[in-house]
């Protein structure tokens, strides 16, 4: 190969490749242990499982919740009124 001459104008050019990084393939992309991670290319989405409410970071189950203290009311209920 030749070296090049003072002053020579050389037009290079380079092909370079973007590489998508999964942020969600470690520690569920640091989403809320039940929310879902969704990879896009350069980013990724948390979403919040149904029943939940939340940025998906942070997920609260108000829902869940509720649930529980019905059951908890209704069996107290039931024992109160002596039905097993």
């Amino acid at each position: 190969m030749k070296p090049l001459e003072p002053e020579r104008k050389v037009l290079l050019t380079c092909d370079i490749t973007c590489v998508d990084i999964d942020e969600c393939a470690t520690n569920n992309g640091g989403c809320h242990a039940g929310a879902t991670c969704t990879n896009n290319p350069g980013g990724f989405d948390c979403t919040c499982p149904t029943g939940y409410e939340g940025d998906g970071f942070t997920c609260t189950g108000y829902y869940f919740v509720i649930i529980w203290m019905l059951i908890a009311y209704f069996a107290q209920t039931q024992l109160f009124l002596g039905i097993t």
